[in-house]
């Protein structure tokens, strides 16, 4: 540590022994976010960073729900953080953690991580990813992953895609994580680095701020949109294209298009013909049909851009919404969906704009890792 005022650092390779849940507080949960607290028992098997001289190491976790995202990893690099001159335990730096394998030439290393280089300057610094030779292959499973989120948090070359199951080819060694952390994150957070001292005098100034607007309104007919959907639906179970054509635009949103379930949807626009196939392949029958029979149902509507070509002006137009929920169980995780066919509203005719499917929320602890803003699970 460069900052030695600022509470003490430890950096270490750990190998997981328990990790279990602590009872709830007795005192209410007053902050938005309200996060399980765990206590972590690991083995040290290599120290970077820190004055700590035991073989085994026991620090509170805090910032997740239930399980902590490195709980099924056998080992992981950590960043822990102790008051000064206190005996209390160690806790984890918020969600700072690396998953780490060995390589072929012995070193720890992790696969690549574009999270890791959002606060590194690697134009500055000098440290990209490069190959690893893993001792043995690392990969994930990425079954029901749309090719946005594939090249987002897989991107090649650094992963390759092979039946369903993406491979790591590059990442960074231990050593090149800990600088990244130390020139980014753990700068800003004070441990390292030169305090500018003259940055904390603020120059405080009147400034003029646009005039609040009150957020708009937007009236629609609930009757009409039920009385609109359901007869639309009754065109589906009749298994009437021709109907559904006429009630519909030319192209419509179509998540049904890309094989459901999946842990993420494109919710591409295809030809209503599309459309028209797919829903009668995998709707009929299906948990969405059974709450659309239950009549569960909630109607909303929203102003949107509804321009096909982003080169083009922005079109604004009211989306009319009738939404459904339903939960799917995608490798071990519950996953829980909000399903919206959506219309617009043309010479006083709702016609049909799209089915778009988005996750609500997901629960699983099986073998999770974090990239982005998506879980997965980890291969066999």
């Amino acid at each position: 540590m460069e900052n030695l005022e600022e509470d003490e650092l430890l950096i270490f390779i750990g190998e997981k022994i328990e990790i279990k849940k602590l009872p709830e507080s007795a005192e209410p949960c007053t902050s938005t976010h309200c996060y399980d607290k765990f206590l972590a028992h690991y083995k040290v098997i290599e120290k970077i960073c820190g004055n700590y001289r035991k073989n085994e190491i026991t620090f509170l976790v805090d910032g997740y729900y239930e399980m902590p995202d490195f709980a099924d990893y056998k080992n992981c690099l950590f960043y822990l953080s102790r008051k000064r001159n206190s005996k209390d335990t160690f806790t984890q730096l918020t969600w700072q953690y690396d998953e780490v394998y060995k390589t072929k030439s012995g070193e720890w290393a992790s696969p690549f991580s574009a999270m890791n280089y959002m606060d590194y300057d690697s134009t500055k610094g000098g440290i990209k990813p490069h190959k690893i030779e893993y001792a043995e292959d690392v990969t994930y499973k990425v079954k029901g992953l749309s090719r946005q989120s594939l090249n987002r948090h897989f991107p090649f070359p650094y992963f390759t895609i092979n039946n369903k199951v993406a491979t790591a080819h590059y990442g960074n060694t231990v050593h090149e994580l800990v600088q990244m952390k130390k020139e980014g994150l753990l700068k800003r957070w004070g441990y390292y680095g030169i305090r500018d001292t003259a940055a904390a005098k603020l120059k405080v100034q009147d400034v003029i701020l646009d005039e609040w607007k009150q957020p708009e309104i937007i009236k629609y007919n609930e009757n009409e949109l039920k009385t609109t959907f359901y007869n639309f639906f009754e065109a589906f179970k009749r298994v009437d294209a021709e109907r559904i054509r006429k009630m519909s635009m030319p192209n419509v949103i179509c998540s049904v298009c890309e094989e459901p379930p999946r842990f993420d949807y494109e919710n591409n626009f295809e030809t209503i013909d599309s459309f028209i196939i797919s829903a009668f392949r995998y709707l009929h029958y299906s948990q969405l049909e059974q709450e659309i029979e239950n009549k569960n149902y909630k109607i909303s509507a929203e102003k949107r851009d509804t321009s096909l070509n982003q080169d083009k002006k922005s079109d604004q137009a009211i989306i009319y919404k009738v939404s459904f929920r339903t939960i799917a169980d995608i490798e071990n995780n519950t996953v829980k969906y909000r399903h919206d066919f959506e219309f617009l509203k043309s010479n006083n005719t709702y016609l049909f704009y799209g089915l778009s499917t988005n996750i609500v929320s997901y629960y699983g602890i099986e073998s999770r890792i974090r990239r982005g803003d998506i879980y997965f699970k980890k291969a066999n």
